[in-house]
C-alpha cells in the first residue's frame, strides 16, 4: 500500500539550489519510487520547467526584504497550502519541513485552526541558521535572532526530528532538549559516485570541495596553508565549488578568501568555481586530501562523494563526521587552525598516512527510504501541542516597552486621569488602541487602576463590618502561592466579591523567596476571614494539601494564586453539589484572561475521555469528604496534572462529577504559567498517571469503557436489521432517529438505514479521523458524520471529503444537546469562544498494553 509524504521547503534541486534542496531532492525521488510525494516550494523564482518523479506545488512569494514579517508570512502561506492539501482528505504519512528560517512555524503554532492536528510534523536537521551564526563568530542581525529563535521553538513543538545520524541526533536533543522518543536517524540520499584512480600529485596539494560559505570554514584552511606554503614552495590549495556571500563582510565570499591570501601565495591558490559533480571529482583526483574544514556541519554529502571516490578526507571533530572517523578514511582534527595547520605540515612530510586513509573503505549510509517506512511517531496529544504552541507563541513575542520607551501618547495616558482616559479610550481608533496594547504599558496601568480601585473597595466593605467571621464556614477557598504577589490578592479580592456568605480563604504560602510576594501575604492575612499558612516549598500538590487541612470548610475550592473566581461561583456551584449526593466535585467552564481573552468550554464529561485526558479544569467545588476518602493530592506530582491524577482515583472509588455549563472562574493565560507548562509537558503526565493507575490503564478496562462510552462509529440501522460485526462499533437500531443520535456514543455516525456497506463506512471515518476539520464524508452511497457536527449547531468543524452526501435526514447542528452546546447568553459580551473538542483518538491508542 503506498503512502503520501509531504515535503514542505524552500529550496528544491534543481528548482532552488542549495545544499537542503539537494538533500529533499534525493529523499523525495527515492521515496516516489514506490509511493505518492508532493513537495510544495516556497519562492520568488519565476516557474521553470522540471523533469522531477514528484510533483511540485509552487507558492510563490514577493522577493524577500529582509525581514522577519517576511519570514513569517512565507510560513503562514506554507501552512495554508498544506492545510488545503490536508483538507483533500487523504492521510498523510508525514509533513517533513527543513529547520533552518523555520518555514515549519506557522504549521506548528496553528495546528488546530489549520486542521493539522491528526497530521505528523516533522523537522530536518539541516542546519539550524543560528548554530551556524554561532559558528561563523559575530552578533547575528535582529532578523537571523529572531529566525533563530523560531527555529529553537519550532524543534520543541514537532512531532518528530529526523537527524542524519545518531550523533546528530544526540547533538540535537542536548541543545534543544528534545525528546529521545521523537528523534529519528533518517541519512539523506548520497549519490552513486564511481571510484576515481586517485593520483597524488608530486607537489602536496590539498583540495577544498563545497560550496564557499563561512560555516565551511575555508577561511580556516587559508590561514592553516600559510605555514605549508611557505615551507614547500611547489604545494598549492585548490578551492572546487560555487562562489557564497559572506554576511559579516557583505561581500562574495571568494573576495574575502582572495583578500585573506598573502600576496605571494596568492598564484598557488586556485578557485575553479563550481564544476558539475563527474568533473569535479576528476580535478580532486590529483589532491593528496580533500579537506572539509567545516565551523559546522550535519550531513557532509561532499565527504562521502569524495570517499566513495576513492579519496582521503582531512575533517574537523565534528559529530557529524563521528560515525566514520575511524578506519573510514577519514583524518581528524580538533577543528582548531592550529591543528589543521599541522595536520596538513604532517603529511606532506609523510604521504604514506594518506595513502594509508585511501586504502581504507568508505563509510556505508542506511538507505534513507528505511527511516520514513518504518515506525515514526505520532502527532503530539492535542493538549500537548495546544500548550508548546502558548509557550512559543508568548515566548516569542516581544516583550513590551519598559515605561521609559513610551511614546508621548503612552506617557500621557499613563498619567491622566481615570474619567478622561476612559473617554480618551473611547475616541481612540482602533487600529491605535491595538498598538497601545502591543507596544505599551497602558493597559498595564489601566489594569494597575482597576486592581486599587477594587482593593479600596472591599477593604471599605470589611471597614464597614460586611464580612464578619464564620465560625463554622460551609466551603473553604485554598489558595497555594509561590513567588505571585502580583496576582494573589486578585484571587483572594474575588472571594470576597462572591453572592454566596459563607466562606473562608486559606492562604498557603509554599515557600516563598520574593519579599514582595512575603510582604502582600502578611498583608492579606489581616482580612477578615483570611488565614496564611507557611511551609517550605513543596509543590502545588503539596500546598493544597496543606491548606485544606488547615481549613473548616465541608466543601473546598483550589484556585491557583493567578486565577479568579467569578462572583456567583460558590452559590451556582454549590447548589450544583448539593443536587447530586453522588458527586465529588462540580466543576464548569472558565473565562481566559491575560494573554488570551476567551470563553474555555470543556467539552461533555465522558469517562473513556477522561482517562486519555483532562476535561476537568483544576479549579472545582470538592467534597472534602471525598478528598479525604482517596487521601489528597499526590504531592509527588510536582510538574503539573495533580488535579487530573485526584480526578482519576476519585473516579476509582466510585465518585461521580456534576459539570456546570457556564463560565464561572478566571483563569489567567501567560507563557510562563504552570497550566500552560502542564499542557506542553501532556504526555509526560499521562505518562505519569499510567505508571500510577496501571490497573485503569490495562488494554481490557480501557477497551471496556471505549466500548461503553466512544465506540469509533455508531451506526444506524433500521429495526430488526443489522449492520453486522464490526470492530469498535455499535449498532442503534432506528424508530426514532432524534433518539438514536442522543443514544449513539461512537465518534462517528454512519447511517446504514437505507443499506450500505460497513466497510466502506469505517474506512471513511478513519479518512475523517485525519482530517479533524471536516463535519461528514461520503462514498459509494454511504455518509458519515462526526457524531459532534450532529449534536451542536456551534461545532468547529465543516466541509464533506469526497462526493455529495447522501439524501438523509442527518444534517449538521440538526439534533442540538444543550450538553454540548453554548447559551450565548452565558458568554460576556465581545469574548470568543474557544472550545475543548469533545473529541481525541477515536480509534484505541497505540501506547494501551496487554
Amino acid at each position: 500500500m503506498t503512502s503520501r509524504f509531504v515535503f514542505v521547503t524552500q529550496e528544491l534541486d534543481p528548482l532552488v539550489p542549495g545544499g537542503a534542496g539537494a538533500v529533499i531532492s534525493g529523499i523525495a525521488s527515492r521515496l516516489a519510487e514506490g509511493h505518492e510525494v508532493i513537495v510544495v516550494l516556497g519562492t520568488d523564482a519565476p516557474p521553470t520547467e522540471h523533469d522531477l518523479p514528484f510533483r511540485v506545488v509552487r507558492v510563490l512569494l514577493d522577493p524577500p526584504d529582509g525581514s522577519v514579517a517576511w519570514f513569517e508570512e512565507r510560513s503562514r502561506r506554507l501552512a495554508i497550502t498544506l492545510a488545503e492539501m490536508v483538507a483533500e482528505g487523504v492521510p498523510i504519512r508525514l509533513v517533513e519541513f527543513p529547520d533552518f528560517e523555520a518555514p515549519g512555524w506557522w504549521a506548528l503554532t496553528h495546528r488546530h485552526e489549520l486542521g493539522l492536528t491528526a497530521t505528523p510534523i516533522g523537522i530536518r536537521l539541516h542546519g539550524p541558521g543560528e548554530a551556524i551564526t554561532e559558528a561563523v563568530g559575530g552578533s547575528p542581525s535582529p532578523t537571523l535572532e529572531r529566525l533563530g529563535e523560531m527555529e529553537r521553538l519550532a524543534f520543541t513543538m514537532a512531532d518528530a526530528i529526523l537527524a542524519p545520524s545518531g550523533p546528530m541526533a544526540r547533538w540535537a536533543m542536548r541543545r534543544y532538549g528534545l525528546d529521545p522518543d521523537r528523534s529519528i536517524v533518517a541519512p539523506p540520499s548520497v549519490p552513486d559516485v564511481e571510484a576515481r584512480n586517485w593520483a597524488p600529485a608530486g607537489a602536496p596539494l590539498f583540495a577544498g570541495f563545497g560550496r564557499l560559505r563561512e560555516h565551511k570554514g575555508w577561511q580556516d584552511l587559508i590561514a592553516a596553508a600559510v605555514p605549508l606554503l611557505d615551507q614547500y614552495p611547489e604545494a598549492r590549495i585548490r578551492l572546487i565549488g560555487s562562489d557564497g556571500w559572506s554576511a559579516r563582510r557583505g561581500r562574495p565570499m571568494s573576495e574575502v578568501l582572495r583578500e585573506a591570501i598573502p600576496p605571494r601565495h596568492r598564484p598557488r591558490v586556485e578557485f575553479l568555481g563550481g564544476l558539475p559533480r563527474d568533473e569535479a571529482l576528476d580535478r580532486l583526483a590529483p589532491a593528496w586530501a580533500v579537506v572539509l574544514p567545516s565551523r559546522f556541519e550535519t550531513f557532509c554529502l561532499a565527504a562521502h562523494e569524495a570517499r566513495r571516490a576513492g579519496f582521503p578526507v582531512i575533517a574537523p571533530d565534528l559529530p557529524a563526521f563521528a560515525e566514520h572517523r575511524m578506519g573510514f578514511g577519514l583524518r581528524i582534527y580538533d577543528g582548531s587552525v592550529g591543528a589543521l595547520s599541522s595536520t596538513l605540515m604532517e603529511i606532506a612530510a609523510d604521504p604514506l598516512i594518506v595513502e594509508r586513509l585511501a586504502a581504507e573503505p568508505a563509510p556505508e549510509v542506511a538507505d534513507p527510504v528505511t527511516a520514513y517506512l518504518g515506525p515514526l511517531p505520532a502527532p503530539r496529544h492535542p493538549n500537548s501541542q495546544a500548550g508548546l504552541a502558548t509557550q512559543a507563541v508568548q515566548g516569542y513575542e516581544p516583550a513590551s516597552a519598559p515605561g521609559s520607551g513610551r511614546s508621548r501618547l503612552g506617557r500621557l495616558m499613563a498619567v491622566l486621569p481615570d474619567p478622561l482616559v476612559s473617554v480618551v479610550s473611547r475616541l481612540l481608533p482602533a487600529r491605535l488602541k491595538q498598538r497601545l496594547r502591543v507596544r505599551e504599558s497602558w493597559w498595564a496601568e489601566q489594569a494597575r487602576r482597576g486592581a486599587a480601585e477594587r482593593r479600596h473597595r472591599i477593604e471599605q466593605a470589611i471597614k464597614s463590618g460586611s464580612f464578619p467571621d464564620v465560625e463554622r464556614p460551609r466551603v473553604s477557598v485554598v489558595i497555594p502561592c509561590y513567588d505571585q504577589g502580583e496576582w494573589v490578592s486578585g484571587a483572594v479580592l474575588s472571594v470576597f466579591e462572591q453572592t454566596h456568605a459563607s466562606w473562608e480563604v486559606v492562604l498557603v504560602d509554599d515557600g516563598s523567596t520574593d519579599r514582595e510576594t512575603i510582604d502582600e501575604l502578611d498583608r492579606l492575612a489581616g482580612y477578615p476571614r483570611v488565614r496564611l499558612v507557611r511551609q517550605e516549598n513543596r509543590g502545588l500538590a503539596a500546598a493544597r494539601n496543606a491548606g485544606i487541612s488547615a481549613g473548616r470548610g465541608e466543601l473546598l475550592v483550589p484556585l491557583d494564586a493567578d486565577d479568579e473566581l467569578c462572583p456567583s461561583f460558590l452559590d451556582e456551584m454549590v447548589a450544583a453539589l448539593d443536587a447530586d449526593g453522588s458527586a465529588a466535585f462540580a466543576h464548569c467552564w472558565a473565562e481566559l484572561f491575560g494573554d488570551v481573552e476567551a470563553i474555555w468550554v470543556t467539552r461533555p464529561f465522558n469517562p473513556y475521555w477522561q482517562l486519555l485526558s483532562n476535561g476537568v479544569a483544576g479549579c472545582v467545588l470538592l467534597r472534602r469528604n471525598a478528598w479525604e476518602a482517596v487521601g489528597g493530592y499526590d504531592e509527588s506530582m510536582r510538574s503539573g496534572h495533580e488535579d487530573w491524577e485526584l480526578w482519576n482515583r476519585l473516579a476509582d472509588s466510585g465518585w461521580g462529577q456534576v459539570r456546570v455549563g457556564r463560565p464561572l472562574f478566571r483563569y489567567r493565560q501567560r507563557a510562563a504559567s504552570m497550566s500552560v507548562g502542564s499542557e506542553a509537558a501532556f504526555e509526560a503526565g499521562l505518562a505519569a498517571l499510567r505508571e500510577r493507575h496501571r490497573h485503569r490503564y490495562t488494554l481490557s478496562n480501557v477497551r471496556s469503557l471505549k466500548e461503553r462510552w466512544y465506540p469509533f462509529v455508531s451506526l444506524l440501522a433500521v429495526p430488526g436489521g443489522s449492520a453486522g460485526a464490526h470492530d469498535d462499533t455499535e449498532t442503534i437500531e432506528v424508530d426514532d432517529l432524534g433518539e438514536a443520535i442522543a443514544l449513539a456514543r461512537g465518534k462517528f455516525v454512519a447511517d446504514l438505514r437505507q443499506g450500505g456497506d460497513a466497510a466502506v463506512a469505517l474506512d471513511l471515518a478513519r479518512r475523517l479521523e485525519a482530517t479533524p476539520l471536516a463535519a461528514g464524508a461520503s462514498e459509494a452511497g454511504v455518509s458519515v458524520w462526526r457524531r459532534w457536527a450532529l449534536v451542536d449547531p456551534g461545532a468547529e468543524v465543516s466541509g464533506v471529503l469526497g462526493g455529495p452526501l447522501s439524501d438523509s435526514d442527518l444534517a449538521p447542528g440538526a439534533f442540538p444537546d444543550p450538553g454540548w452546546m453554548v447559551d450565548p447568553a452565558v458568554v460576556p459580551g465581545g469574548l470568543r469562544v474557544m472550545r475543548q473538542r469533545p473529541e481525541e483518538e477515536g480509534r484505541l491508542p497505540g501506547w494501551v498494553e496487554p
